[in-house]
């Protein structure tokens, strides 16, 4: 690994406001935004064999996925949950289940994972 995947939330934001300059940036000037990028510590080879073309999305995906971590003692990880009911293996509403059933299982899914400041 070149670079990091610890970051203070400040340090994700200044990555998140370059790598959007990055993508609006012509040709020319991406190679002097992804150095700024560089220098914060975060090289996006670290975490993917693609060369070119990373995006904000692609970098906030890594954060969800816990491949970056955010470190900072006013943030925590913030999960978005889902609940899964099966019946019988097929996936059902909740509003469809009538009461108890030994056919019922019931999962917690996370949907987002996204830090947050309290």
């Amino acid at each position: 690994m070149k670079g990091r995947n610890s970051f203070t939330h400040s340090e994700i934001e200044s990555i998140k406001k370059l790598i959007s300059l990055k993508e609006k940036a012509a040709p020319s000037e991406q190679k002097g935004i992804r150095q700024e990028i560089r220098k914060i510590g975060f090289y996006y080879s670290d975490f993917s064999s693609e060369k070119n073309n990373y995006t904000l999305d692609n970098f906030e995906s890594l954060i969800r996925g816990r491949e970056i971590n955010v470190f900072d003692s006013n943030y925590t990880p913030k999960v978005t949950w889902a609940i899964l009911i099966e019946e019988n293996g097929k996936a059902k509403n909740h509003s469809d289940v009538n009461g108890p059933s030994e056919n019922l299982k019931a999962s917690f899914l996370p949907l987002q994972i996204q830090t947050s400041k309290y």
